[in-house]
């Protein structure tokens, strides 16, 4: 059990001008307060860090990699024994730290995860935006805006990868290693739909796709045995 609560929400950014004052906020108004917030950049070129300063935010900068390679390094630049990550364009429900705290510390677990709504940002013009974002719908999966974990998953079962893309296929990789997670029954976080979402991009349909069948195929095997 850890007394009092101690978690480290690691903001990661870039060029996140027009949402990162919305992130923070919905950090700071947390119903249970972090320990620590930082923001960790991917080389902004337009004014997120000067947005940042004005917050009197620990505020990083990498230039080698991309989104794993953030997240990874705010791992190393916070101690807090719990870690909450979230993306610069997204926003936090106002008791997500609590919510996902109390399900992670009543079921023994290493790494909680909840439910996502979708919003549709006024940049994302494509026709029929809404039924394709699905924003009545709440999601529950262990992608970063969802989920709060120990610092120790890392230690036992590896970082992820430093791409766009690495996230997914470290949770079922750590899930399918014996890593216990937990469903929590609330919607935790709202996902922004806009114009230069990753997730949207060619090769993260691609890799979600190839991560899909991955798994079935391990799962045949295994049936097959």
């Amino acid at each position: 059990m850890i007394d009092p609560v101690e978690i480290a929400v690691v903001i990661t950014t870039f060029n996140s001008e027009r949402f990162i004052g919305e992130a923070i906020e919905s950090v700071v108004r947390q119903t249970l307060q972090p320990a620590e917030i930082v923001v960790i950049d991917n080389g902004s070129t337009d004014s997120t860090e000067s947005m940042v300063a004005t917050r009197n935010i620990p505020f990083y900068v990498q230039t080698d990699g991309h989104v794993g390679r953030s997240r990874n390094l705010g791992l190393q630049v916070t101690k807090s024994p719990l870690i909450k990550y979230l993306d610069g364009d997204d926003l936090l429900s106002p008791s997500a730290l609590q919510d996902l705290w109390d399900g992670l510390s009543s079921q023994n677990g290493h790494y909680a995860y909840g439910k996502n709504t979708n919003f549709v940002d006024e940049s994302y013009t494509v026709a029929k935006a809404k039924e394709i974002a699905h924003t009545e719908t709440p999601v529950a999966s262990g992608i970063t805006l969802n989920s709060l974990m120990h610092r120790s998953v890392f230690e036992t079962y590896g970082l992820p990868e430093e791409d766009n893309h690495s996230w997914n296929r470290w949770f079922v990789e750590a899930t399918e290693k014996g890593m216990r997670s937990v469903l929590v029954e609330a919607v935790v976080g709202r996902r922004r739909i806009h114009d230069s979402n990753i997730s949207h991009q060619e090769d993260a349909k691609t890799e979600l796709f190839n991560l899909i069948a991955a798994k079935l195929q391990r799962k045949r095997l295994a049936d097959e045995a």
